[in-house]
């Protein structure tokens, strides 16, 4: 049994599934493809419903999950995608050369990382649209 090297990423009209791809289990004999490690998963009642819980991976975190006193809502997971493209991308996620502190710490200062290099326009512009600073200029979900 092998964890995906990829994540799953849905975004249904109401609701948003992020899978991270350690959580995908695949296996060989027979076929199958197993989700695993659901406990920190949260269901939010409505589309506008926030939470201010502070749990996670770090790396992938959105600024507003990290800053105390800020709520956040599905936008974080946005942002969490687009880190995941990165990782894709790059081969892994900005900051993973940090500490996981460091990276709590550094991650509301910092500017919102970018996609560069040989990447087609689009591909930077999405990442680009998914990773703002400030998760009221993330784009509605069917505009994504």
């Amino acid at each position: 049994m092998a964890a995906a090297k990829t994540t799953t990423f849905c975004l249904p009209e109401h609701n948003i599934v992020c899978i991270p791809a350690a959580n995908i289990l695949v296996t060989s004999a027979p076929n199958r493809v197993l989700l695993c490690d659901f406990g920190v998963s949260a269901l939010l009642p409505s589309q506008s419903a926030k939470r201010t819980t502070f749990v996670g991976t770090p790396y992938w975190m959105a600024p507003e999950v990290i800053s105390k006193g800020r709520s956040y809502d599905f936008k974080a997971d946005i942002w969490s995608f687009g880190i995941t493209m990165l990782e894709m991308a790059l081969g892994e996620p900005p900051m993973m050369g940090q500490t996981a502190a460091m990276a709590l710490s550094l991650i509301p200062k910092s500017s919102a990382p970018r996609l560069e290099g040989e990447w087609s326009e689009d591909m930077k512009n999405f990442v680009a649209s998914v990773l703002q600073e400030n998760p009221d200029e993330v784009q509605r979900l069917p505009m994504l």
